[in-house]
């Protein structure tokens, strides 16, 4: 519930319940590689995305702190994509999302995301590519997710169309 896109999704818990942490106190860092083998096709079919990590906020002020994304062709199953960073942190303060290049899809990568001191960080095999700051915009009820996220197919009919995202050696710390 709670979306239209379909997913596969691990969630961070805190024991048995729903994990709820304050994003201006602790060190709150979700570590995990990935490889992402397969993108799924947009509705409006120009373009493949897949979302493998993310934090996700109170989902009242700010639904996605951020969202990780590898965006390319339809249905793309090998070659350069790029790196595209979504949610709050880019739509909200910074005026759209942000892409980069020099990623591949079936090239396995270690990602970092941290948000402290009321700051989300992002790292890809150990280089910050991305940090913007919070200061100011809420940062209570966060809990980190990574997964196969096909995004924006709300409304688009089903056509055969998938992702495939391969994620190991998962830890979150706080």
């Amino acid at each position: 519930s709670g979306s239209g896109n379909p997913r596969v999704e691990l969630r961070e818990l805190d024991g048995g319940d729903l994990a709820a942490w304050s994003g201006s106190s602790g060190n709150n860092t979700m570590t995990w590689t990935a490889r992402v083998d397969r993108l799924g096709k947009s509705a409006d079919g120009n373009s493949g995305v897949t979302c493998f990590g993310q934090i996700h906020g109170d989902g009242d002020t700010v639904d996605d702190v951020i969202r990780v994304q590898f965006l390319g062709s339809p249905n793309q199953t090998s070659g350069a994509v790029k790196l595209k960073i979504s949610g709050y942190v880019t739509e909200e303060l910074q005026g759209g999302s942000k892409t980069y290049t020099g990623y591949s899809l079936d090239t396995e990568y270690t990602f970092k995301l941290t948000y402290n001191s009321s700051v989300v960080r992002f790292y890809v095999n150990g280089s910050q590519v991305f940090s913007q700051s919070m200061s100011g915009h809420d940062t209570s009820n966060n809990y980190f997710k990574v997964g196969d996220y096909m995004q924006s197919v709300q409304g688009a009919s089903y056509d055969g169309s998938n992702a495939v995202v391969a994620i190991k050696s998962l830890s979150v710390t706080h």
